[in-house]
């Protein structure tokens, strides 16, 4: 399980500097570190574990699970437990195609002038 990792660990003990509420913190160290995937879609994410590795009481990490729920990193599985969630292709493609998208409009402007594509 990549909850241990080092870099987990890191992560948060770098947010402990901005002074932000505890709960943000563990937020934003945990979406960071499944973003980067340095925790592995699929992990499954044991309160304990993380009360243990960063030494704080389980109510920070609890919003921040449930606030990481809310925004789709995570799945909430009653009687399971709380788990990274798994990347899906058809979210990669759609991604993809959207990024395309926003690109070829981004330049169309600037194809007709010399001046425009200069500027780029």
């Amino acid at each position: 399980m990549a909850v241990g990792d080092r870099s987990l660990r890191d992560a948060l003990q770098a947010s402990f500097l901005r002074g932000a509420p505890l709960s943000q913190q563990v937020y934003e160290a945990l979406r960071d570190a499944i973003v980067d995937v340095r925790v592995s879609p699929g992990a499954l994410l044991r309160k304990e574990e993380l009360c243990d590795l960063w030494g704080i009481s389980r109510t920070p990490i609890s919003e921040a699970l449930a606030r990481l729920a809310e925004d789709g990193p995570v799945e909430i599985r009653p009687q399971r437990g709380t788990f990274v969630s798994r990347i899906l292709l058809d979210a990669v493609h759609e991604g993809a195609f959207v990024r395309r998208s926003l690109e070829s409009a981004a330049i169309r402007p600037a194809r007709g002038t010399g001046a425009a594509l200069e500027a780029l």
